[in-house]
C-alpha cells in the first residue's frame, strides 16, 4: 500500500520487500521515481533511478518550463544567454551557479523570456543528492503530475 513519505511533503512511497522502497510523487502511481534502500535519503548511493521517470521529468520542463511565473522573472533579471535552471532542495542565491547534481538544466533567454521548448537537461542533474530529493517550484510539480496522471495506471512494483 502506498503511503506518504513521514519527513518529506509531497513524496510516497510503497514497500517493495525488505528494505527496498519504490517512491513517488503521487499516492496513486503509474510511474516510480525510482527506488532505495533507506527511507530517509540520506544515503543517495543506494537509490536506483528509473530512466522512464527522469525522461518524462525532462519533457515536462521542455513542455512547460517557459510558463512557470518564478522563472519567468528571473528570465527578466537576465534578459538573453542561457539561464541554468536548478531545483529547489538547496538555495542558490541569485547569480550563483547550483552544485552539478543539483542542475536541471538550462533555457534559451531572448529579449527577458524563456524560449518556448529550448529546455536542455544536464547530464550530471540526480534526482536523489546529498541536498535530498527533486524538489520543484509548485508550477513544475503540478504540471509534472498532471503528466503523470495522463499515463495509464500501474502498480509501483511494476512501473520501476
Amino acid at each position: 500500500m502506498i503511503q506518504p513519505h513521514p519527513h518529506i511533503a509531497r513524496l510516497f512511497y510503497l514497500p517493495l520487500q525488505q528494505k527496498l522502497f519504490s517512491l513517488s510523487f503521487t499516492p496513486i502511481q503509474t510511474l516510480s521515481i525510482g527506488t532505495i534502500a533507506d527511507l530517509s535519503l540520506k544515503h543517495p548511493n543506494t537509490f536506483h533511478p528509473n530512466p522512464e521517470f527522469e525522461k518524462l521529468l525532462h519533457s515536462t520542463f521542455k513542455k512547460y518550463v517557459h510558463l512557470d511565473p518564478s522563472l519567468q522573472g528571473l528570465a527578466l533579471s537576465q534578459k538573453v544567454g542561457y539561464m541554468t535552471l536548478h531545483d529547489l532542495r538547496v538555495f542558490t542565491p541569485f547569480g550563483r551557479v547550483a552544485d552539478p547534481e543539483d542542475l536541471l538544466g538550462s533555457v534559451l533567454l531572448d529579449q527577458g523570456k524563456i524560449v518556448p521548448h529550448s529546455y536542455d537537461p544536464m547530464p550530471t542533474y540526480r534526482l536523489l543528492s546529498s541536498h535530498g530529493i527533486t524538489e520543484l517550484s509548485d508550477f513544475m510539480h503540478e504540471k509534472l503530475l498532471q503528466e503523470l496522471n495522463l499515463l495509464p495506471s500501474l502498480s509501483l512494483s511494476s512501473a520501476i
